[in-house]
């Protein structure tokens, strides 16, 4: 009986500690970090490149700048 309090304490005590340090708010202003010395997958490859959709809200490829005639069914959030 003694270990079942001791072990639903240490359990209450590491969900309590969990949830009060989990969450933290996020600097929107901040930069991002660089992964593997590239800003963004546009860098990455850019002289073998040959196309690069950045998905954005109108479809248009970034290096021809084509662009579909329509768009159908595509959502995107910010």
């Amino acid at each position: 009986m003694k270990t079942n309090k001791i072990l639903m304490s240490a359990f209450a005590l590491t969900v309590v500690f969990a949830s009060l340090t989990s969450c933290g708010k996020d600097d929107p202003a901040a930069p991002l970090p660089q992964i593997g010395g590239y800003d963004n997958a546009g860098q990455v490859g850019k002289t073998d490149l040959v196309a690069y959709w950045p998905m954005d809200v109108d479809g248009k490829e970034s290096i021809s700048g084509t662009a579909p005639s329509q768009v159908a069914g595509a959502t995107f959030e910010a």
